[in-house]
């Protein structure tokens, strides 16, 4: 049963692999940051994701960091556990689902108004995100 549902996986993954047709490109855009446009069965999708606000942003000599504290955690996230989980080490994506948890928490907990989180707050549920979104892009693509 398991291997039969392994096999689904697979198939369903090469599917929707070669739907994707390419990455067209990745630009930076001043309204809403970086984006990446995928072209997909001849439609072009744009992904932005940043908000963006000086409050909730790193600064570095003086200079805003183009993508916010939260969005900088969960970019280094991912490039630290992709190649991770690809290469050397077998990661569990129920690992990957428990990693979300803080980041949900404290988005929500401050969406609601329950608390104003801090940058490094926000960092460091970035970095968590980031990693388990990492691990589960990992294993949807590559394993």
């Amino acid at each position: 049963m398991e291997n039969s549902i392994l096999l689904i996986y697979r198939i369903e993954k090469n599917r929707m692999m070669s739907k994707i047709k390419s990455v067209k490109s990745i630009s930076f855009n001043s309204s809403y940051g970086p984006a990446i446009t995928l072209k997909i069965n001849n439609k072009s999708y744009v992904l932005c994701f940043c908000h963006r606000r000086p409050d909730r942003s790193f600064f570095l000599n003086g200079k805003q960091f183009p993508i916010c504290s939260r969005c900088t955690g969960i970019l280094a996230g991912c490039i630290i556990a992709i190649p991770l989980s690809t290469l050397s080490w077998i990661i569990s994506p129920f690992i990957g689902i428990i990693l979300l948890i803080p980041l949900a928490f404290d988005g929500m907990g401050q969406a609601l108004g329950f608390w104003i989180s801090t940058n490094t707050r926000r960092l460091l549920t970035g970095i968590s995100g980031g990693f388990a979104v990492g691990i589960l892009i990992s294993y949807i693509f590559f394993i």
